[in-house]
């Protein structure tokens, strides 16, 4: 058996060439459109029942509060960073990113809109929670997705030098 040399993996040159500035820049926008549609689907709710929509308390308590814009805002921007450093990881990491970041994002998704169902809250408020969630994250996953083709390229190796 022989040693052999240092694995290849370690040192291919990668897939993609990314952007980062123009891709971090996107995330940022990504962000506020998440945060601010999300903002706006928790108001309309707000005008239609005519009161905020209820979530538990971040202090661990079992109480329920009204669901405050800034911790909408600042949830789905989270949310946005989080699913852009993994995306971003992705880029580097992975033969076909966009692939596995569609089902992980999904199943995310998945297990996000389960939550509001755990809430000791009416059937309608369960619903509009359900929505909020679903549309951050289909906006979320939506814009990354159209982002990538925008601040990628293939990476091409630079030519050899000339011979001497």
């Amino acid at each position: 058996m022989t040693g052999g040399g240092p694995s290849r993996a370690f040192n291919r040159s990668p897939l993609l060439d990314v952007d980062l500035l123009r891709y971090w820049a996107s995330v940022l926008f990504t962000g506020l459109i998440a945060s601010f549609a999300a903002l706006i689907l928790v108001r309309f709710a707000g005008d239609v029942f005519s009161n905020q929509l209820l979530v538990s308390d971040q202090g661990g308590s079992s109480e329920l509060v009204p669901l405050a814009d800034g911790r909408v805002f600042w949830t789905a921007m989270i949310a946005t960073f989080t699913a852009g450093a993994t995306l971003n990881i992705m880029l580097y990491v992975l033969p076909s990113p966009m692939t596995f970041f569609n089902i992980l994002s999904f199943l995310v998704l998945a297990f996000s809109m389960l939550w509001p169902i755990s809430l000791d809250v009416g059937p309608e408020e369960t619903a509009w929670l359900i929505a909020v969630h679903a549309v951050v994250g289909l906006v979320i996953i939506g814009l990354l997705n159209a982002i990538v083709g925008f601040v990628t390229r293939p990476h091409v190796d630079p030519p050899p030098p000339p011979p001497v």
